[in-house]
């Protein structure tokens, strides 16, 4: 565990930010100045120490913002460090001991189109897990609308993909209130290549909707991948589809599964070792599945 900590302490440290430090001390020292001149009580002195304290506020501000940043940066830095090393040491214990072959990742990303999400829609990915066989990615897909630039989110959670020869369908699991109106409100913005309305065949299925060309039953694992996935308690929603040759699987989260180390300490290390075990578990039943 040490060696861990050790290894990711020395990762960490090259993001620093020591222009912050000294604009906090010119702060402080720019607020004291302006006080003590305005507290001397001298006219000639007065006009300055006000134009100080306007100066240093004004300072403030821009500094209060490059913090902000600077955090969301370090925090950034800290979970892509506790990926790589951490993720990976527990998946390489697996690997070891089961003689698999599963490597996580933070870059590099081969996307092709997830049929799942709209496609006109960003994907951000904070990690890929996979081996020969199947992908996993822990991403989040959206849009940024409006002057004020907000985010609308159309998915976030674990999104899979794996080769599997079949007739092209998409079944959408039932949504909640509010991811169903923003899934209602997409075509507004633009159009959707990936929209399921385009499917000429509609039929109700479990808790949803299947889709395709014509009529056709889904694959005999279908049901118990459902179920499957299902038992686990952090999915709210499940989305499956065949599309070219490659099932897709888009599990929306209910919260978010990516822990980090921040304080090295050992609970860290325990949360982030469940979520390993719980991916390589999910990949591995799914494959077996599906053979």
């Amino acid at each position: 565990m040490e060696s861990l900590f050790e290894t990711l302490k020395l990762k960490d440290k090259t993001f620093k930010h020591k222009t912050l430090r000294y604009q906090w001390i010119m702060i402080v020292f720019m607020i004291f100045l302006g006080i003590v001149l305005i507290v001397i009580d001298q006219d000639q002195l007065l006009t300055p120490g006000v134009l100080i304290i306007i100066f240093s506020f004004i300072l403030l501000i821009i500094t209060l913002f490059m913090t902000a940043l600077n955090v969301s940066k370090s925090m950034n830095l800290k979970i892509k460090n506790s990926i790589d090393i951490v993720y990976q040491n527990y998946a390489d214990q697996h690997n070891l001991n089961q003689k698999t072959t599963y490597q996580y990742q933070t870059e590099d990303f081969n996307l092709n189109p997830w049929h799942l999400v709209p496609s006109y829609s960003n994907i951000d990915v904070d990690y890929e897990l996979k081996d020969d066989q199947i992908q996993m990615f822990h991403a989040e897909s959206y849009n940024v609308f409006g002057e004020k630039r907000t985010r609308t989110y159309y998915f976030k959670g674990l999104y899979i993909i794996t080769p599997y020869p079949y007739q092209d369908f998409v079944y959408k699991d039932k949504k909640g209130i509010s991811d169903s109106i923003i899934h209602a409100l997409k075509d507004i913005h633009k159009k959707d290549e990936h929209d399921t309305k385009t499917y000429p065949y509609q039929k109700k299925l479990l808790e949803g909707n299947l889709s395709s060309q014509s009529e056709l039953n889904p694959p005999s694992f279908f049901d118990d991948l459902y179920q499957f996935i299902h038992t686990y308690p952090f999915v709210s929603s499940v989305d499956i589809a065949v599309i070219d040759n490659n099932l897709e699987i888009a599990i929306a989260t209910k919260n978010i599964r990516l822990p980090y180390v921040k304080k090295y300490t050992d609970n860290e290390l325990a949360d982030i070792k469940k979520i390993v075990d719980e991916d390589i578990k999910m990949l591995e039943e799914i494959k077996e599945m599906i053979i």
